[in-house]
């Protein structure tokens, strides 16, 4: 599932407060980052650090939406076809899909 690029551009904060939360987004179960408070940063998916650099805007977008499917990353919106989707609910709405992307977009440094 392939979501169009957006009318209106994410948010930033609105979208690292979505990765850095633990019940929402939840990258730092998984993801180091520049997560402020981490005591124990996670390292069992790559640094996020310098994703903006690696990826551009759609590259991550299609992450979000529906990971690889090699990948343990959940599909944050896409539901169609997986056996563990709640509710048959995407993760994440499209807003805060593209406020993380616009967030992981300013992540240029590793």
């Amino acid at each position: 599932m392939l979501l169009a690029a957006p009318a209106l551009a994410g948010d930033p904060a609105r979208g690292y407060a979505i990765a850095s939360n633990r019940q929402l987004g939840a990258c730092t179960l998984c993801h180091p980052g520049p997560f402020a408070g981490e005591r124990i940063p996670a390292d069992i998916a790559p640094d996020l650090r310098g994703a903006g650099a690696r990826l551009d805007a759609d590259q991550l977008r299609q992450r979000l939406i529906a990971s690889p499917p090699d990948s343990i990353m959940p599909s944050y919106r896409r539901t169609d076809g997986l056996v563990n989707a709640a509710s048959n609910r995407p993760i994440l709405s499209d807003a805060q899909i593209e406020d993380v992307v616009a967030w992981l977009a300013t992540l240029t440094t590793p």
